[in-house]
This record gives structure tokens, C-alpha cells and sequence, in this order.
């Protein structure tokens, strides 16, 4: 079981899921032949993200985004996905970049 998460959010609508899966299927294999720890699935839902006690910190030490164990589990908060210590691989577009989620 890998440490890491990923997620492909963006176009993970209902009706294309199995595209989704597929593409994270390929993602996956091509990066564990590169030796790197990729998950078997990827997260849909906060409560698939691993807890982060006392939330995630910027370099500063400061809280950028709460404990994920601390948010609605059926629900996927993006921010904090993207935020993530654990994350290996996720997916976002400009919107977010030019709001502040590059710095």
C-alpha cells in the first residue's frame, strides 16, 4: 500500500469515471516502472485522505488547511487535496494557480 494519494478531480464526473480509472491506471503503471510508490486508486472523498494532526503547515510552520479527518468524509475539498503532504499526483487548472495555489 502506497503512502502517497492522487487524484484527477477536475473531469471526474460521474459519466466518465472509467475513463478517469483508465487514465490513472496508465498514469500508475508508467510511474512504478520509474520505481515511484504510486497508489492503486485514486481519492474521491476527504475521508480517503490520510490525517494530518493539527492540519497542514506551510514552511513557516503555520496551518495552510486543516486536519483532512476533520472534514465531511463524502465530500472532496480540493484545496485541501491539493495541499496535501501525501499527494503525488493531482490535477488542477489556471483558476486556482492564479489564486494564490502555486506560491
Amino acid at each position: 500500500m502506497s503512502k502517497f494519494v492522487a487524484a484527477l478531480p477536475m473531469y471526474d464526473w460521474p459519466e466518465a469515471r472509467g475513463e478517469v480509472d483508465a487514465q490513472w491506471a496508465r498514469l500508475r503503471d508508467a510511474l512504478r516502472q520509474r520505481g515511484v510508490d504510486a497508489p492503486e486508486t485514486i481519492v474521491r472523498r476527504n475521508g480517503d485522505l490520510p490525517p494530518v494532526p493539527g492540519g497542514i503547515l506551510d514552511a513557516a510552520g503555520e496551518v495552510i488547511a486543516p486536519d483532512p479527518a476533520t472534514l465531511p468524509p463524502d465530500e472532496l475539498d480540493f484545496h485541501q487535496l491539493w495541499l496535501s503532504p501525501a499527494l503525488l499526483f493531482g490535477q488542477t487548472c489556471w483558476g486556482p494557480m492564479e489564486l494564490g495555489l502555486a506560491r
